[in-house]
């Protein structure tokens, strides 16, 4: 049987590629996922909001496999509605599926805790307005943020061929290489970071956390590392899994700095 030892729930954008071959790839045994989906218009402030009804199909869905947890992937979401928003997301979440909710800016302020990191940095494909929100966002949780910055893919989707004839994320079709990049840009303009954070459900980001960690020193966390790792704590799963960084490494225990007020 799959999913012996925990079946996890995703809940994602339509046009994420890389939360789902991310998490299948770093299961550990007996440790399985699956996927429901809700619209998302476009990265911007204004269409990142997603309605409660789509939310709910999505999650009923998910509940009929009696998962362990359900994690919800859309950073953006949480960044614009803000820690009460979030918090609200979760308690629909939870009470749609009768499970533990674990949003992405929670695992990832969960993650920076377990860590014991202090100043942190972020790197996002974000357009402006979002990352000033980005930034806005985190202060308000308590993070010491030095720098946030990225590469801008904001904007409607539109089709990239030889990709796609349909419209479908820019985001989504980038390399790891551009995550590694980023960080190291980010990195470089104030080396006091303890941390360096990639915001973005379809950011691809799991091959590259160890090389950055090993060339810089300081901890690689991902918004998929983070739900991932924090999916796992919140499943009774603590297995070390290496070669993606030291989250996941060492699997350090969740803190509950706040999650215990999102589930």
């Amino acid at each position: 049987m799959y999913g012996w030892r925990a079946r996890i729930g995703m809940v994602m954008a339509e046009v994420n590629t890389a939360m789902e071959p991310e998490f299948n790839r770093l299961a550990p045994e007996g440790v399985s996922m699956h996927a429901s989906r809700v619209h998302v218009s476009g990265v911007s402030v204004q269409d990142m909001t997603t309605p409660d009804d789509a939310l709910i199909s999505a999650v009923k869905l998910l509940a009929e496999l009696n998962p362990r947890v359900i994690a919800y992937s859309c950073n953006g979401s949480n960044i614009t509605g803000g820690l009460e928003g979030e918090a609200a997301q979760a308690r629909v979440i939870s009470e749609a599926s009768g499970r533990p909710a674990v949003m992405a800016a929670t695992a990832v302020l969960e993650a920076i805790a377990a860590l014991g990191v202090g100043k942190v940095s972020f790197g996002t494909l974000y357009p402006p307005d979002l990352n000033d929100s980005n930034t806005a966002f985190w202060k308000t949780c308590g993070v010491d943020v030095l720098h946030t910055g990225g590469v801008n893919m904001g904007g409607k989707r539109k089709p990239e061929p030889p990709y796609s004839s349909e419209p479908t994320s820019l985001i989504g079709l980038q390399s790891p290489h551009l995550a590694y990049n980023l960080a190291r840009s980010i990195y470089e303009q104030d080396k006091r970071a303890e941390a360096i954070v990639i915001i973005g459900g379809n950011v691809r980001t799991i091959e590259v956390a160890d090389a950055f960690e090993t060339d810089f020193g300081i901890p690689f966390i991902s918004t998929n590392l983070a739900l991932f790792w924090a999916s796992l704590q919140v499943a009774g799963v603590r297995e070390p899994i290496k070669g993606y960084g030291r989250l996941l490494a060492e699997q350090p225990r969740l803190k509950w700095v706040r999650l215990k007020d999102s589930t």
